[in-house]
């Protein structure tokens, strides 16, 4: 097996704030490609929101990404412009139309999303505000 350098980014989300928050991020994942040659950076759930936003469904899915392949935030996120390093990015995510998914972003190092984790079982809260609509 390989070894590999990882990072782990813990970062004070402002609540709701997702272009704070993306270039808080984004700044991290520099630091830690340039500082300690990370070759895998990972980011804590739910970090373009916080993990509790106390809104409605409608109002959090005005915020997430929809379809996060070619999303302008998940783009930002790509580090292939300027690293040859894995990113994971927890986020919620917008898809198939009516739901709001607490998703992980696997990112490559060529800045294709390799895959999205959608959690299975949200917590009571989250069910609350998972549907829009």
């Amino acid at each position: 097996m390989k070894e590999f350098v990882a990072a782990c980014v813990q970062i004070a989300v402002a609540p709701n704030d997702v272009q704070a928050n993306v270039d808080k991020g984004v700044a991290w994942l520099k630091t830690a490609v340039k500082e300690y040659g990370a070759e895998l950076v990972v980011f804590p759930e739910t970090v373009t929101t916080s993990f509790v936003t106390g809104l409605d469904a409608n109002g959090l899915w005005d915020l997430v990404d929809e379809a996060p392949d070619g999303s302008p935030v998940t783009c930002r996120w790509r580090p292939s412009r300027w690293a040859s390093t894995w990113c994971g990015r927890p986020t919620g995510a917008a898809r198939s139309g009516a739901w709001v998914y607490n998703s992980a972003i696997l990112i490559g190092p060529d800045g294709e999303i390799i895959g999205i984790y959608d959690k299975t079982h949200p917590f009571p809260l989250e069910r609350a505000t998972a549907a829009a609509g």
